[in-house]
């Protein structure tokens, strides 16, 4: 037993109260204690709508570089092709 500010604590208290520190429980309470609420909404502009006229999704415009758009060789058409195939798998699962 160890002796600590007019009381006596033994090895497991101390054990417990280094590791917990002044929390009166060890684990959060199981109800949220914090606002639901999303205070910072996201707002798209106004001409990048999620939601076009037509009811389709927004789909951005990406820049193809121009190497990828016409590969040089049959080589490099392979590889393009194969990475393509492989993509496409992943986003199967």
């Amino acid at each position: 037993k160890v002796e600590g500010a007019g009381k006596e604590e033994t090895e497991q208290q101390i054990l417990y109260r280094l590791r917990f520190g002044g929390y009166a429980v060890e684990f959060p309470p199981s109800e949220e204690t914090f606002a639901t609420e999303n205070k910072f909404p996201f707002h798209y502009t106004e001409d990048e709508s999620d939601e076009e006229s037509d009811g389709e999704a927004f789909d951005p415009l990406w820049e193809v570089p121009d190497q990828l758009v016409m590969p040089k060789t049959k080589k490099l058409h392979a590889i393009i092709e194969a990475r393509c195939r492989v993509i496409r798998n992943w986003n199967l699962c």
